[in-house]
């Protein structure tokens, strides 16, 4: 699932639509409030803090995008 995690504080956070649904890629409307930067005039965020990153999650573990990248790598490889 994609997903993001804050850098600072370790929080994992599905990657959501703004109405909650989870999302099949990565979208930032969904995020805590407390993660954005920027809003635009309506109130959706426009960018989020330098700390947050964009990764995946998988039975409960957070990868990054590189972390991913070599598990994918690995399974094909066995």
């Amino acid at each position: 699932m994609p997903a993001f995690r804050d850098e600072d504080t370790g929080q994992v956070e599905l990657a959501r639509f703004e109405d909650g649904r989870l999302a099949p890629m990565h979208v930032i409307s969904g995020l805590p409030e407390s993660w954005a930067e920027e809003h635009d005039g309506n109130g959706a965020i426009l960018t989020v803090k330098a700390s947050i990153i964009a990764g995946f999650c998988k039975d409960g573990r957070f990868y990054t995008r590189d972390e991913a990248i070599s598990e994918c790598q690995a399974k094909g490889s066995s």
